[in-house]
């Protein structure tokens, strides 16, 4: 069981590793519906819509999801609806009720103002040691040969100690942040993975640059 203060913690990124948990361990380069996003989870709906049934209905509220997660606000609305449709209130379990908090934070996110309201309530911006505990009590339950989980673990801690150098300017977070991410790449076994790490990668080198 995890210790009371992870239950406290909120954000996608919480939900996106409490699902390492709930899913058989993937296969290096195949993840499940869990761990896709952007074009590859794209796909991945299309195909399951193709054939739309209630054994694949929660993998097609995740990847919904996971396209909102990046400011898809057409798949957050599909989604919403989705879920009125196929998971009434009275059967939705733990892991739905976790998406539609997941999903009402992302609509705050696409509106006008989201983006400061997010930083009010995110727990990494507001209070960096809530992503931390996180992230040290998943690290050493790492299968090391699981590159999907290897590649979240790294590209989280390296959005952790960046968000903690742009606070304090700390030599060691630069360190850090810059090491994370390259470790994220060597895991990046998909190319949208390798996408996102570069992202990070070059969010990070910028911020290094900025005296």
């Amino acid at each position: 069981m995890r210790p009371k203060k992870l239950q406290s913690v909120h954000g996608v990124w919480v939900i996106l590793f409490t699902l390492l948990f709930a899913v058989p361990p993937v296969r290096a380069c195949e993840p499940a519906s869990f761990f896709l996003f952007r074009d590859e989870a794209r796909v991945r709906l299309d195909s399951l819509s193709a054939a739309p049934d209630q054994e694949n209905a929660i993998d097609r509220l995740v990847l919904m999801h996971n396209l909102a997660f990046h400011k898809d606000k057409e798949q957050r609305e599909r989604a919403e609806k989705f879920l009125d449709k196929q998971f009434p209130k009275k059967t939705r379990s733990a892991l739905i009720r976790a998406y539609i908090g997941s999903l009402r934070m992302i609509k705050v996110s696409h509106r006008t103002t989201g983006s400061k309201v997010l930083r009010t309530i995110s727990p990494l911006t507001k209070s960096p040691q809530s992503a931390k505990i996180d992230l040290e009590w998943l690290a050493p339950r790492a299968n090391p040969s699981d590159s999907v989980y290897l590649f979240l673990i790294h590209l989280n801690w390296a959005k952790y100690h960046y968000k903690l150098f742009k606070m304090n300017r700390a030599e060691h977070d630069r360190v850090e942040a810059e090491r994370h991410v390259k470790e994220a790449l060597e895991y990046s076994c998909t190319p949208i993975y390798r996408q996102w790490a570069m992202e990070w990668r070059e969010r990070i080198l910028r911020a290094t640059q900025i005296e």
